[in-house]
């Protein structure tokens, strides 16, 4: 019998939970078995990136990646006694079976992070200084207004769920 794998295990979960998402993951890239790319319908400019103990969730902004947006990664291990937990936490919780703690503590927290993320009253912000760093964040209108300020020269502004894809503001022009 072949050993399941995180990347068959999302696959998995992503069958049964998919209509949950507020948006339609679609396959997309899957590099021989290590690693599988999703496309998330009617968000052009993020990508979900899942490998080997790896779910991230990425930004590309002109077939360039931009930055990662957030990650649920898991460094699973199991106790003598068989009991599993993520090497990454400090004070791991420990489960009976590894189904159980791959939903606690990577998938449940994806929903949870794709419901209060991927919505049309959120922004998409790209920060970007050609040939040295970029970044990206998702906020609200709200959110923009306070971090205006703080925006470097050269950054795109783009609704997280496009019904057209061009952005909704370029450079120093203040949001209403």
């Amino acid at each position: 019998m072949k050993k399941s794998s995180f990347i068959d295990d999302f696959a998995n979960w992503l069958s049964i939970n998919g209509d949950r998402l507020p948006a339609t993951l679609v396959a997309s890239v899957d590099r021989k078995g290590r690693k599988r790319e999703y496309r998330i319908q009617g968000v052009p400019s993020l990508r979900v990136w899942v490998g080997d103990g790896s779910l991230e969730v990425a930004v590309i902004f002109r077939r360039q990646f931009v930055d990662f947006l957030r990650d649920f990664d898991i460094a699973l291990r199991q106790t003598a006694r068989g009991n599993y937990y993520c090497a990454f936490r400090t004070y791991p919780k420990y489960m009976k079976d590894r189904l159980s703690l791959l939903r606690s503590h990577s998938f449940k927290p994806f929903l949870t992070w794709c419901r209060e993320n991927i919505r049309a009253d959120r922004l998409l912000v790209i920060e970007m200084e050609p040939g040295s760093w970029s970044a990206a964040h998702i906020l609200t209108r709200q959110e923009l207004k306070i971090r205006w300020a703080r925006l470097g020269p050269g950054f795109i502004i783009k609704p997280v769920i496009e019904v057209q894809a061009r952005p909704v503001g370029v450079g120093p022009v203040p949001p209403r």
